[in-house]
């Protein structure tokens, strides 16, 4: 028996055994769960409306897909300040950062150096990934004050059959305030180890004419600290020691009109960042090593109800992201991209019987300008515009077969006017053994199209070339995902997964003509197993707990991938102080990781702990935060840029943030 069918068979039979599992906890529990009772602070969460799987509003138990839904109360209690702090709680996540930027892995897949592209970032709807390299912002390149979010969705597992390219691992969609929740002026700001400064401002009101708004900002200010790299300690590096090259620099404004049925927003942000690690073989604590990123987007939607069976939803948009990054070799490099996106879409969902709906939507994108430029002082190495466009036809069908049981179907078709087209499936089927259990078996296919980078970077210094004969990867993803509500305070869920990936696109060098290149170099598998807790510890105190296995594997090589630490364990715990005070602590415990060297990382355990407090004399609120409470020593894959293995992260580090709300 193949490898890959005895993978297959394994996870049939564990579906069998989970099934079963639930089936009878579900019956246990069903009578005590059928009674009415008060709305406990779980019970709020779990009936969360989210859009993203379906593109209409449904609860997570009713979603064709696994979700997480990171709350605002969550970004409060655990003092999260960018995406990625608040992604690497969320089961199968983890996150590398490369000193320079934040990437993103998810059940096991995520390769070194991929900006994020096989992960879809939304706000509100509205794609962020850019037009050149596929990227998704995080990190700071991200400079959103996350106090305008009221929820973040988080879509495990191939989206393209709603969303197209991209879409591979995940969907996540950044939901944020209205005026009427934020309904006044807030006024923040927070410093920190490494010299951490912020500042920000979140204003928001509903106007008696029904007029909605809401205007926030930021600025931070990071020093960093001086970092010692052993790979460069030599007496001509300065014994490896890169000085003041760890700096952060960012800033963002984003706002919402609402109007009725019609709705704008915008953003822009911005980031400088210092750039310590030498990648790409630039000269050692340079202070000329640096990147610059800019973003921005404007987007109109119109929604309106026709009856209660009908809505009709159309939106346009207009999309900008640029980037500078400086090498310095014997002559200062400097690599940019433009890129620049436009289009709209129309949707419309129909009711036509009361067991059954219809979502059917098109999408028209032009990338208006992709521009790519890399030169020295003295030459230009490469310069060039590959603008393309993509039209997009999907259609989803929830057919609610029985009051316990529901199908759901959809298709996308994709076709881009330089590599042609690609259609991806889904399917769903959701049973509810009892009103406590729900039940959902689900196969996704998702596709990525090669980025531009990929495709067309050459970069002869250090040693890049194009490869024009790229395809886009596939993956088809089978899923049985389990939820139990053991009691009115106790809730719990389980999740098996087999991924098949093949045109994995990864960068690889010839070790004979010292260059690197984008393959398609082959197939991917992984197999893995969520399970989790979530509990209502009585009042306002509560507490989450989860674990990942996952198995992600070259399965012609049987070689275990880079950057795929196989066991996750997280954990968070809330508990009210005081009356007026919350102390919350977060762990995460990650295994070894394989780097692109063959040498592993260190097992690590980190713990954070936020205190907060409510509105003090009704005006005043205040958090004190430790990252990192153990001091752990830890690290992350570098990539194949880097010279270093493993690349340090931070110690322990203590910020103060206070507020002020009139």
């Amino acid at each position: 028996m193949s490898r890959a069918s005895s993978g297959f068979r394994g996870f049939y039979i564990a579906c069998l055994v989970l099934s079963g599992l639930l089936v009878l906890s579900g019956t246990a529990f069903s009578a005590a769960q059928e009674k009415q009772e008060e709305e406990t602070s779980l019970e709020k969460l779990l009936n969360t409306q989210i859009s993203t799987a379906s593109k209409y509003a449904q609860t997570a138990r009713n979603s064709p897909a696994s979700v997480t839904v990171i709350t605002a109360e969550d970004i409060e209690r655990f003092g999260y300040r960018t995406i990625d702090e608040a992604l690497a709680g969320v089961p199968g996540f983890y996150i590398r950062y490369d000193r320079a930027f934040s990437f993103l892995g998810a059940r096991g897949l995520g390769r070194p150096t991929d900006y994020n592209n096989r992960i879809l970032l939304a706000v509100n709807g509205n794609t962020t990934n850019d037009g050149f390299y596929g990227a998704s912002m995080v990190g700071t390149d991200l400079p959103l004050d996350l106090r305008v979010i009221e929820r973040i969705e988080v879509i495990r597992g191939p989206g393209s059959a709603l969303y197209g390219t991209g879409a591979v691992f995940a969907v996540i969609n950044i939901i944020t305030k209205k005026g009427v929740d934020v309904n006044g002026v807030e006024v923040s700001g927070e410093v920190g180890s490494y010299g951490r400064r912020n500042g920000a401002v979140l204003l928001g009101k509903k106007a008696g004419s029904g007029l909605d708004f809401m205007f926030s900002g930021q600025v931070t200010d990071i020093q960093g600290q001086d970092l010692y790299f052993p790979e460069y300690d030599t007496p001509e590096t300065k014994s490896g020691i890169a000085e003041g090259l760890d700096w952060d620099k960012n800033r963002g404004l984003f706002g919402a009109l609402r109007f009725g049925d019609f709705s704008v927003l915008g953003a822009l942000a911005s980031r400088r960042k210092g750039v310590p690690t030498a990648y790409y073989e630039t000269t050692f604590n340079d202070p000329r090593s640096d990147l610059y990123d800019q973003e921005g987007l404007i987007e109109f939607q119109y929604g309106h109800d026709y009856g209660v069976d009908k809505n009709l939803t159309v939106r346009a948009y207009y999309n900008r992201y640029n980037d500078e990054g400086r090498f310095p070799y014997d002559t200062l490099t400097v690599e940019t991209t433009d890129s620049r996106w436009g289009g709209s879409e129309i949707r419309f969902r129909w009711d036509p019987v009361v067991n059954n709906r219809i979502v059917v939507g098109g999408e028209y994108q032009r990338q208006f300008m992709a521009k790519y430029k890399y030169c020295d002082e003295r030459t230009v190495f490469i310069e060039g515009d590959w603008p393309y466009s993509v039209y997009s036809l999907y259609v989803q069908d929830e057919w609610q077969i029985k009051k316990n049981l529901s199908l759901t179907a959809g298709v996308r078709r994709d076709h881009y006017s330089d590599v042609g087209g690609r259609t991806s499936p889904r399917f769903g089927v959701i049973y509810h053994p009892s009103s406590a259990s729900t039940l959902k078996l689900l196969y996704g296919e998702a596709f990525r199209k090669p980025s531009l980078y990929e495709v067309y970077a050459d970069d002869p210094i250090s040693g890049i070339i194009p490869n024009l004969n790229l395809r886009m990867e596939e993956i088809r993803a089978l899923e049985l995902n389990g939820e139990q509500k053991l009691n009115r305070n106790l809730f719990a869920f389980a999740s098996i997964f087999s991924y098949r990936m093949k045109n994995l696109i990864d960068w690889v060098l010839d070790p004979v003509a010292e260059l690197t290149q984008a393959h398609n170099i082959g197939k991917v598998r992984t197999l893995g197993v969520e399970v989790g807790l979530q509990a209502q510890l009585g009042g306002e105190a509560r507490a989450h707990l989860g674990y990942s296995f996952q198995d992600a594997k070259d399965p012609d090589a049987g070689a275990w991938l880079t950057n795929s630490p196989r066991h996750l364990l997280k954990g968070g715990l809330v508990l009210p102080l005081f009356k007026q005070f919350y102390a919350s602590m977060l762990f995460q415990y990650e295994s070894a990781r394989l780097t692109v060297f063959g040498t592993e990382t260190e097992p690590f355990l980190l713990t954070h702990l936020t205190v907060s407090s409510r509105r003090l004399m009704k005006h005043f609120g205040l958090s004190l935060q430790i990252r990192n409470l153990l001091n752990t020593k830890y690290g992350y894959p570098g990539g194949t840029e880097h010279l270093q293995p493993v690349i340090i992260q931070n110690g322990r580090e203590v910020s103060f943030r206070l507020n002020f709300v009139f």
